[in-house]
């Protein structure tokens, strides 16, 4: 018997709704056998997101006619659709034996005609293919994404094979691009994995569908393709209804004649159609821009991305990819300042040795407290001083996320300026896979206090010492034999800490110790791994009647931090010799939501590979915090 909890729960259709998706797909569709309720409230979504871009689901479905059958008599609540090759050209072949067999006034209105052209799609004759289930079209559909390869694998069922891989798989593509057309009133997310044009036709016919799509809100090609050029960037952008909202286009830099692309030949089927027509009014509703920046700068900048954006009066966020050359930032600059005045994100990735004073430059150009997030990739930053604390300050009340992610170079200054100077900041990375550790010096992180108090993501490199180690002056805990600059020095560690710990938001945090030391030759300096490095003082709590030093208590106020990475390995010289009972009691009652510390190093093993035993604290603190991973996950 149903109790009230339980009837009130089926009463709520929208609640039921929200709550079904997190259930696995096999323990949703024996729901919908067994309950009614569920299967009168979820049926319809439940066949409206089809996902099957992986081998197996697509080789059950075509192995199975009842579930084919099944899917065919739901086929008009399909509005989301995933798919692979191999069941998109099972499909495509499953809707042909229909259209072929089956006599329906509903599809009169389909015209076939490029599907049967001998150089589009491809498509004669009627199939006698009884392992083909017959399929109707897909008619409502608002969001597709398919993922091509340039290899064709037929599923083991068909007999019937393409007779040319190469042919078969551009007329499948046309394929495809007609039925996309045939959804042409719903269609509002468009979305394809790694795209293998291989002509100058398909390039055009892609162009032209897309063009005829006209509730297209976004537009995505992701993944390799020589044949993403920026000709084909430029036709397609200017193809795009003026619906858009995304264009997201990533692609390779070879360059090919724009003519072509435009113009078809008089055997194509879309000769008729005329030469393809750019949108000569601007994509009003556009705010998402993401594409690959040719190389040539004179291309970049007078034909390409100058053109295109001057077509984006509301765009707010925007990403380059592979930008290079001094002109072609200083072009992008006055564009973005004349033509896009609602930036707000701005990402680039550039490995030009002056893409530090360029990105300055942008912002500079930007109208003032716009920015809210600045990324760039391979950090060259050689700005002069002046010109980055004006940059930077410009935006210092609305910038959020500041990411400098594989930096080759970054000024302490401006990493000092980012900290005191954007309240908005919650977001801090100057670290990532490839980074040199580019650190902030530890007088300049407390030349004064922090604007930055929101913070909830930090990952940046500190230089405490000359050497990433202990200063000598920590050996004497009495102080007596300390100068003026020992003390000096252990008041600004003692200021970066309280600095670190009053920051109540904080979630993650990432700091690296960094340091050099001279190489035996005394030729060179060496960088000290930060996993080498150490937190001069951090990891151990003072106490007055052992003498010992420490400023972890600084860190009692981080009760949301969750991750803990860097120079924290307890497995360290000057960790081990300060950790204790009371440190481990300490991490076990005051950082109650931390779930992963870089306290031990992966896999419990030295630099030349030899296994050692696992330090006393950390064994205890494993047996009070279980669920607390301790390895190096950097």
């Amino acid at each position: 018997m149903a109790t009230p909890a339980c009837n009130t729960f089926f009463s709520l259709p929208d609640l039921l709704s929200h709550l079904l998706p997190f259930l696995s797909t096999l323990d949703l569709t024996q729901l919908l056998l067994t309950n009614r309720t569920i299967n009168s409230i979820y049926h319809f979504a439940f066949w409206g997101d089809i996902e099957l871009t992986s081998s197996r689901p697509s080789r059950l479905l075509c192995g199975s006619p009842e579930a084919l059958k099944a899917f065919g008599n739901n086929i008009d609540s399909v509005q989301s659709l995933k798919w692979n090759v191999s069941f998109s050209w099972y499909y495509i072949r499953a809707l042909w034996k229909y259209l072929d067999t089956t006599p329906s006034l509903s599809h009169q209105w389909i015209l076939t005609d490029a599907l049967t052209h001998p150089k589009w799609g491809q498509l004669v004759g009627t199939l006698h293919d009884n392992s083909i289930v017959p399929l109707p079209p897909l008619l409502q559909l608002k969001s597709y994404t398919g993922k091509f390869r340039t290899t064709y694998k037929a599923p083991k069922r068909i007999s019937q094979q393409p007779l040319d891989a190469c042919t078969a798989h551009e007329s499948h593509q046309h394929q495809l691009l007609w039925l996309l057309r045939l959804n042409r009133a719903t269609l509002s997310h468009v979305r394809f994995e790694e795209p293998p044009f291989l002509s100058v036709r398909l390039v055009r016919d892609f162009c032209r569908t897309i063009s005829q799509l006209d509730h297209l809100r976004s537009i995505q090609l992701v993944g390799p393709s020589r044949n993403l050029t920026p000709q084909f960037v430029k036709v397609l952008f200017f193809t795009c209804p003026k619906s858009l909202v995304e264009f997201y286009v990533l692609g390779g830099l070879d360059m090919a004649q724009e003519e072509k692309l435009l113009q078809p030949e008089q055997d194509d089927w879309d000769f008729d159609q005329g030469p393809l027509r750019f949108r000569e009014e601007p994509l009003h509703h556009l705010t998402r821009l993401e594409i690959s920046a040719p190389k040539s700068p004179n291309c970049l900048t007078n034909t390409f991305l100058g053109p295109i954006l001057k077509q984006c009066p509301a765009l707010e966020t925007l990403r380059l990819r592979s930008i290079a050359g001094s002109h072609t930032f200083q072009n992008v600059a006055m564009t973005l300042r004349d033509h896009c005045p609602n930036i707000t994100d701005l990402t680039v990735d550039s490995a030009a040795v002056s893409n530090g004073e360029a990105l300055m430059h942008i912002m500079e150009q930007i109208s003032g407290q716009r920015l809210e997030v600045v990324c760039l990739k391979w950090l060259f930053d050689r700005a002069p001083s002046k010109l980055a604390v004006a940059a930077i300050t410009r935006h210092s009340e609305t910038l959020r996320r500041i990411e400098f992610r594989d930096c080759e170079e970054l000024k302490s200054s401006t990493v000092q300026v980012i900290l005191m100077t954007c309240r908005a900041l919650e977001v801090l990375r100057t670290q990532g896979e490839f980074s040199k550790i580019c650190p902030i010096l530890l007088k300049d992180a407390v030349e004064a206090e922090w604007a930055s108090t929101r913070i909830r993501v930090l990952e940046i490199g500190v230089e405490f010492t000359p050497d990433g180690r202990d200063p000598v002056y920590v050996s004497d805990t009495t102080m007596a034999t300390w100068t003026e600059q020992d003390h000096n020095h252990w008041n600004m560690l003692d200021k970066f800490y309280t600095q670190i710990g009053s920051l109540v938001e904080l979630e993650v945090l990432n700091i690296k110790s960094s340091g050099t030391h001279p190489s035996e030759e005394n030729e060179v300096t060496i960088e000290v791994p930060f996993r080498k490095a150490c937190l001069p003082g951090l990891l151990a709590l003072e106490d007055v009647t052992t003498g010992q030093l420490g400023f972890l208590s600084r860190w009692v106020g981080l009760i949301r931090l969750r991750e803990l990475c860097g120079s924290f390995l307890w497995t360290n010289e000057e960790a081990a010799s300060r950790i204790g009972a009371s440190e481990v009691a300490w991490f076990v009652e005051h950082l109650p939501s931390l779930r992963k510390a870089s306290f031990l190093a992966i896999p419990y093993m030295d630099e030349f590979g030899y296994e050692y035993v696992l330090p006393r604290a950390i064994l205890d603190l494993r047996t009070r915090r279980p669920g607390l991973c301790v390895n190096d996950f950097m």
